[in-house]
C-alpha cells in the first residue's frame, strides 16, 4: 500500500521525468504516468480511456500527454488541487511565453511548476 507522502513524491518523479522528456525530446514515454496513477480511483479510468481514444482530436488543441496527466493528477489528489495546479501553471506559461514571444510551447514543465507550488502553498 502506498501512504500519501510516498505518492507525492512518485508523483513529482514521474512529472519531473515527464516534463525533461517533454522539454528536450517534444514527447513523452508514457510508461513514466504509470507511476501517477491511483488504482484505489475508479472514476478516472473511464476518462483515461476517452482520452486515449481521442487523443487525435485532443492533441490538435492541446497536447495529450498534458490532459492525461491532469487526470491522473485528478484522480490522486482531486479537483480543487488540480484546479490550482492548472491556474498557477497556466499563469506561468502565460508569462513565459510573453516573455519569450512564443506561441507554442511545451506545457508540461509549467504542470511542474504549478504541482510543486501548490504543494508549498
Amino acid at each position: 500500500m502506498i501512504l500519501h507522502g510516498e505518492s507525492k513524491i512518485l508523483t513529482l518523479i514521474s512529472l519531473l521525468i515527464c516534463a525533461y522528456e517533454d522539454y528536450k525530446l517534444g514527447e513523452i514515454h508514457y510508461r513514466w504516468l504509470i507511476m501517477m496513477v491511483d488504482f484505489r480511483f475508479l472514476l478516472a479510468y473511464p476518462f483515461l480511456l476517452l482520452s486515449i481514444l481521442f487523443y487525435r482530436y485532443i492533441e490538435k488543441f492541446i497536447g495529450g500527454a498534458d490532459i492525461i496527466i491532469f487526470i491522473l493528477l485528478y484522480s490522486r489528489y482531486g479537483l480543487l488541487a488540480v484546479s490550482k495546479i492548472l491556474l498557477i501553471a497556466s499563469i506561468l506559461a502565460l508569462i513565459y511565453s510573453c516573455v519569450k514571444r512564443k506561441k507554442e510551447i511545451r506545457f508540461i514543465p509549467f504542470i511542474l511548476c504549478g504541482y510543486i507550488l501548490e504543494k508549498i502553498i
